[in-house]
């Protein structure tokens, strides 16, 4: 038998008890998983700065209420020629693999309910932005829940 040959065998043999002993071993990975929840408050969140400074300075009245499901968000918004309108936007989350998501499902324009190809469009344009504000906000991980009460909003993620 040639040289390389006894070699490849060898090594074939090594391949297969590392094999072997690797599955021996308990899983490292499932036990070191550690899971993370984050939880605001409706008053934590109307209180944030980002709630009581809009980023732009038009928008005035901005007030999130939390529900069983979802978030309502309201706000006041000037144009520059003075006039005035109220938006109501019902955001829920969307969990999907690991990521998420909030899909506008009703938007009012000073009570005046908008179609549906207003509400894809708005959709469309948000999304990657949740995605990054959520990415700096929650910790490193994989998102597993999202519940919202009345009261708070609770992430669940794992680590």
């Amino acid at each position: 038998m040639s040289l390389s040959k006894l070699l490849l065998r060898s090594l074939l043999c090594l391949s297969l008890i590392a094999v072997i002993a690797l599955s021996a071993l308990p899983s490292t990975s499932a036990s070191a998983a550690t899971t993370v929840t984050k939880t605001y408050t409706e008053t934590q969140i109307n209180n944030s700065y980002r709630i009581t400074h809009p980023l732009r300075w038009r928008v005035t009245n901005l007030h999130v209420d939390l529900k069983p499901g979802y978030a309502l968000v309201t706000a006041t918004h000037e144009y520059r020629t003075g006039k005035t309108v109220t938006t109501n936007t019902t955001f829920v989350p969307i969990l999907s693999n690991g990521r998420l998501t909030w899909n506008v499902i009703s938007f009012t324009y000073n009570d005046k309910a908008v179609s549906q190809d207003v509400i894809n469009q708005i959709n469309n344009s948000i999304n990657s932005a949740w995605r990054n504000w959520f990415k700096t906000k929650l910790p490193a991980g994989k998102l597993t829940s999202v519940t919202i009460t009345d009261v708070d909003i609770s992430f669940v993620a794992v680590r």
